[in-house]
């Protein structure tokens, strides 16, 4: 069933009512008003600068974001005195080169120079603010300044994260030393490098003596015990760029990159003697621990699996051969 109902002249619509409201809204308060009350109230920041650098607006949220003051401390002042102000109080930006006059002779090569830029500062008070700027007409330098702290907070947040994702990915939780497959990508490089530019390259393998004895006599707790204490006495005689991980379990890879073999050999012999003298203990028992190493050179046709394969066979007839012995062949 239809409905038919007859509006007379009194009737008036909502659309009506809202264009009534609109118009005498527009009669109290002008665009420009609405705008400058906008920019005023604002949570950002917003300032005017004219030909001359000096400020001609600032709202509050500006004036404490940039210059750590009020608006009515920095109007009438060109950026270079307001910055330098806030310099020398320390708020505002955090500027932390020695030389202020550099500093803002870098900014000026950009301020008035592109339409546009934005660039994030640290403050003085700990926090982080995006700085926009944009030329209007070519007469007028708008500025915007939001609050950034949180963003680079998680930014920290998710760069903590993923240096420790690739701490666990390359690095020997035990020892804190390289693992097998951060050996495997740096071995390959160097391996790479040698060859084409005709380097000496010594790996060495070494393993420790009687390992699982010391396990079955003492318990897995000291045997790991033994192989951080083991793997920080032969890191503290290599090279800062020598590539020393663990392979696994009680084996160890050394590699030096553009060596020497009779002083890489003494250095090996040297930690040899150094881990013999050495006196381990758990539990305030003595434990006797001593290494084995067999090394080589890098050969024209060698990959590193054939590489490791010959450093394998030479740290085996050290073992066969009454441990506690370097073998280079």
């Amino acid at each position: 069933m239809c409905h038919t109902y007859n509006i007379n002249a009194k009737s008036f619509s909502l659309n009506t009512v809202v264009r009534v409201r609109i118009l005498s809204l527009q009669e109290k308060l002008d665009l420009a008003q609405l705008l400058s009350l906008f920019v005023a109230q604002s949570n950002e920041g917003y300032a005017i600068f004219d030909q001359s650098d000096s400020i001609i607006y600032a709202n509050q949220l500006y004036a404490d974001i940039v210059m750590g003051t009020k608006p009515k401390n920095i109007t009438g002042k060109t950026f270079a005195t307001a910055i330098t102000e806030a310099y020398q109080d320390k708020r505002g930006i955090r500027i932390k080169i020695n030389k202020l006059d550099s500093w803002l002779k870098k900014s000026n090569q950009s301020r008035w120079q592109e339409l546009y830029r934005s660039t994030e500062v640290e403050l003085f008070n700990g926090r982080w603010a995006l700085i926009s700027e944009q030329i209007i007409g070519g007469k007028f330098l708008f500025v915007h300044a939001t609050d950034i702290t949180y963003k680079k907070a998680l930014e920290k947040e998710l760069l903590v994260a993923k240096n420790k994702l690739t701490t666990q990915a390359y690095k020997d939780d035990l020892t804190g030393i390289s693992n097998r497959r951060d050996f495997v990508e740096k071995a390959n490089s160097e391996i790479s490098k040698a060859l084409r530019h005709k380097k000496t390259l010594i790996l060495f393998m070494m393993d420790i003596d009687y390992f699982k004895q010391i396990n079955d006599q003492n318990g897995h707790v000291a045997g790991d015990k033994i192989v951080r204490s083991i793997a920080q006495l032969v890191k503290l005689q290599l090279r800062e760029y020598d590539i020393f991980a663990r392979i696994g379990g009680d084996e160890f890879a050394l590699l030096f990159s553009d060596a020497n073999v009779e002083s890489t050999i003494l250095v090996v012999s040297r930690i040899k003697e150094i881990i013999k003298n050495t006196d381990f203990e758990f539990n305030q028992k003595p434990v006797n621990c001593t290494v084995s190493f067999g090394g080589c050179v890098i050969k024209l046709h060698d990959n590193l699996e054939t590489f490791m394969e010959r450093a394998d066979e030479n740290l085996y007839k050290a073992k066969r051969s009454g441990r506690n012995k370097v073998i280079f062949r």
